[in-house]
């Protein structure tokens, strides 16, 4: 019986002096082969170009899928139809504002000025040079220059400022532009 557990000893110590180094190879191996992956994309990219490496792409993406059978197919085809649609809803929106951005630039300074008032908000891409535009500060201005254009803005734009003869169509455009620069205001601060 002694020898018995004699020998589960020796087997085990052997199988943990080979596991060991085992798996410190397997995880240089890993960590190498992380290493050389961006320049095999690169080299795939230079030799066979763009159509090489979203041909590599297709093939990992229905591959992993193709582990799952018939409902990894399911399930891959909605997230290509997915990927399709928000794609899609993307780029109609991007050129959809360009567009309206073209048109609005070939209107009137007038005209301008009131589709100004109705869309308060800057466009998402362009925020911080809407924001300087409105406070009427140059690309280089810092936040105490945001703060002191601010309060001279509010000083001088504020709908209390106007006297007591002021009609309501004075008032609600300084309410506008007092909108527009708090909200620059805040855009610049945060």
């Amino acid at each position: 019986m002694m020898h018995l557990g004699l020998i589960g000893a020796v087997v085990g110590v052997l199988f943990v002096l080979w596991l060991i180094p085992t798996l410190i190879g397997g995880l240089f191996s890993g960590l190498w082969w992380l290493v050389k992956l961006p320049f095999r994309l690169v080299w795939l990219l230079v030799v066979e170009g763009v159509g090489g490496l979203l041909a590599l792409l297709w093939r990992l993406f229905t591959g992993f899928f193709g582990l799952f059978g018939w409902v990894g197919t399911i399930v891959q085809w909605l997230v290509v139809i997915a990927a399709v649609v928000f794609g899609g809803m993307t780029l109609f929106s991007f050129f959809s504002g360009a567009k309206e951005q073209r048109a609005g630039s070939q209107k009137s300074g007038a005209e301008n000025e009131s589709r100004r008032d109705r869309t308060d908000a800057p466009p998402p891409f362009a925020q911080r040079a809407w924001a300087l535009k409105v406070m009427g500060l140059p690309p280089t201005a810092g936040v105490s220059d945001v703060k002191r254009r601010y309060h001279e803005l509010v000083k001088s734009e504020h709908p209390d400022r106007l006297g007591p003869n002021a009609t309501d169509a004075e008032r609600d455009a300084a309410q506008k532009r007092m909108e527009r620069i708090n909200q620059a205001y805040e855009l610049l601060t945060r």
